[in-house]
């Protein structure tokens, strides 16, 4: 039936977006040649009207035949649906792998017929920094949601902590990630906008002359832009060539040398330009990019100068900076969907 060009790819075969060109309710593509060969193997048609009941009772009875998985079932204008089974296995395998430092995070499901979720891998490494970008507030609040509930396995694992720099005032999705950590028996701060400066600039200093933190730490920071006082300096009336750093300047050497000291930034900033005004022009220690309805401009000045804004609602991108530039499409988790610790 009628896609995106991306999604029809991703059913059909790369090239192939004859079902972003259907126009009319009912048309479909049939291809004859396992989704290859458009020019050939491709046919327009109009599919048949089946009564809703009688198609509901047929899917009934083979579900009742069927000793398999659930059936797959994407719905182009929802949230992706969140496995308990699947995030109870992850809590297991984090604490089994959780000793060489990585973090794994659930971003979403991509458009593909798998049940398995986008993930993104955080080494104990230079430049492992998260920057979720763009305005798209409740699906970038989606993203984050998954990742820091997913972060929080392996960090429980090896004695973590969880820091919130809230620049917003957030609540809700926070408070409810804050819970699952403590559940987790990890300690948990909330830092409000007025001080996060001055977090930055007392506690994260011998943090991060640490090589390797026996106690990983992931810091949460969102709307860092509003914070005050980033650019002053604990000292007063000194020499300029030895003054203290900054907030800012401890911001920027959290996203780029804090995963060797096992302390990761995971962010969110409404625009490019304030992603760029704390971590600077070139995005410094941001290992991948995620894009919230970020505009065309801003998003081909990160992934290149060809790129397509993502297509439909909700979705993400993701630029993994060390791949080939690709923007991969990928369906966040409902946010709504669940309780932790509860059920759908």
């Amino acid at each position: 039936l009628k896609n995106t060009p991306q999604e029809s790819q991703a059913i059909l075969s790369e090239g192939n977006k004859a079902a972003a060109d259907l126009t009319y309710r009912g048309e479909v593509i049939l291809n004859r040649n396992y989704g290859t060969d458009p020019a050939g193997s491709n046919m327009r048609g109009i599919a048949a009207f089946a009564e809703p009941e009688d198609m509901a009772g047929i899917q009934r009875a083979l579900w009742e035949r069927s000793a398999g998985a659930p059936p797959l079932v994407f719905v182009g204008r929802d949230y992706a649906r969140w496995d308990e089974a699947q995030f109870l296995a992850h809590r297991a395998a984090s604490a089994e792998s959780a000793a060489d430092g990585t973090l794994t995070l659930w971003v979403g499901r991509p458009i593909a017929i798998t049940s398995e979720p986008f993930t993104l891998t955080l080494e104990a490494d230079a430049d492992q920094a998260v920057a979720v970008v763009g305005p798209g507030g409740e699906v970038a609040a989606a993203g984050l949601r998954s990742m820091v509930l997913t972060a929080c396995h392996a960090l429980a694992a090896r004695g973590g902590s969880l820091v919130l720099l809230d620049g917003l005032g957030t609540a809700g999705w926070t408070a409810e990630v804050m819970s699952h950590a403590q559940d987790l028996g990890m300690e948990t701060w909330v830092v409000e906008r007025d001080h996060i400066a001055a977090w930055l600039r007392t506690e994260l200093p011998g943090r991060l002359a640490e090589r390797r933190a026996s106690a990983p730490m992931l810091v949460l920071g969102l709307g860092l832009q509003r914070a005050r006082e980033m650019d002053v300096s604990d000292d007063v009336d000194e020499d300029p060539f030895e003054a203290s750093p900054t907030a800012r300047d401890l911001l920027r050497r959290l996203a780029t040398d804090g995963a060797l000291a096992g302390v990761h930034l995971i962010g969110w900033w409404s625009t490019l330009r304030a992603l760029e005004a704390d971590l600077g022009p070139m995005l410094e220690g941001i290992a991948h990019v995620i894009t919230a309805d970020l505009g065309r401009d801003e998003l081909r000045s990160i992934a290149g100068p060809t790129v397509q804004r993502v297509a439909g609602s909700p979705r993400l991108g993701v630029h993994s900076r060390d791949g080939e530039g690709a923007l991969v499409t990928v369906v966040p988790f409902d946010p709504h969907g669940r309780t932790v610790g509860g059920s759908e």
